[in-house]
């Protein structure tokens, strides 16, 4: 009993033997085969399934679905290596390491006179720096696609310059420069105060009660009111 339970023996596998793991990758050929030739090697770490070794490819897999074969060992009549030499060893007789060998001589030359050599004469092996050729351009016209022909592209300005702030008329610069200064009202205060504001809200308001998009109702003792921000630009 392990944990409270009694033990599973029937996951319990023979190491090392022959094990076939189903091929259960989808679309798969006629041609395609339909198990893997492995060896057991052991259980997988952290998933359901046996650690097997293909025979094949030389790696690693990871399967549930195996055939077993616990009496089959595809490594057991596998040679071990030995360390006999195949070939005959010649043994020396001591007799033949026991004696000394003498140095061998070389009859005497004599000598020649000298000999004047010619002077080397030095080259020169600079490396002289040639001009890096010029690429040829193309002199073909470029033209654009015929199906850009119905579109205006790279329309050049007639004026060799941009347009400054100076060539802006006085009357058109007082006109533009207070957009920039126009600030909306973030509260019903601030909007209050300005007469503009209020005119824009007052026609808002009656806008509204025109179309009759709200209906005046007393206010549920049980319900409280929310605020309702309409942003408007004159």
């Amino acid at each position: 009993m392990l944990y409270g339970k009694p033990l599973n023996y029937t996951v319990i596998r023979t190491f090392r033997c022959l094990a076939f793991a189903t091929n259960v990758q989808p679309h798969k050929s006629k041609f395609t085969k339909r198990a893997y030739r492995c060896i057991f090697v052991g259980y997988a770490f952290g998933q359901k399934g046996y650690r097997l070794y293909d025979l094949e490819d030389n790696v690693m897999l990871v399967s549930r679905d195996v055939v077993f074969h616990k009496g089959v060992f595809p490594y057991k009549n596998v040679p071990s290596p030995t360390d006999d030499y195949p070939y005959p060893v010649c043994e020396l007789d001591d007799t033949l390491c026991s004696k000394q060998l003498s140095a061998p001589t070389f009859p005497s030359e004599p000598e020649s006179p000298g000999t004047d050599l010619d002077p080397i004469i030095a080259i020169d092996t600079s490396i002289v720096d040639s001009p890096a050729p010029v690429p040829r351009r193309s002199s073909r016209r470029v033209s654009k696609p015929c199906w850009l022909s119905d579109f205006v592209c790279n329309i050049s300005h007639n004026s060799t310059y941009s347009p400054v702030i100076t060539s802006i008329t006085p009357s058109y610069f007082e006109f533009v420069a207070p957009i920039s200064a126009l600030r909306e009202p973030k509260t019903y205060l601030e909007a209050s105060a300005s007469p503009k504001w209020k005119f824009v809200m007052g026609a808002e308001l009656s806008a509204l009660e025109a179309n009759k998009t709200w209906e005046i109702t007393p206010l549920p003792s049980d319900k409280m009111p929310i605020g309702c921000f309409v942003g408007c630009l004159n």
